[in-house]
């Protein structure tokens, strides 16, 4: 998650976590982790 923050401009982990929970609904890791989320099978499998 660090490299995705850094990469998308965010200073540090828990920024970018706080702002996609926020839009999401679910933390990154679990987002990343649920095979009935489609789009993270695009872009992290």
């Amino acid at each position: 998650m660090t490299d995705i923050a850094y990469e998308n401009e965010y200073f540090d982990q828990n920024h970018f976590i706080k702002d996609f929970k926020e839009f999401v609904g679910i933390r990154p890791k679990d987002f990343l982790g649920n095979e009935n989320m489609a789009l993270s099978t695009l872009f992290y499998k």
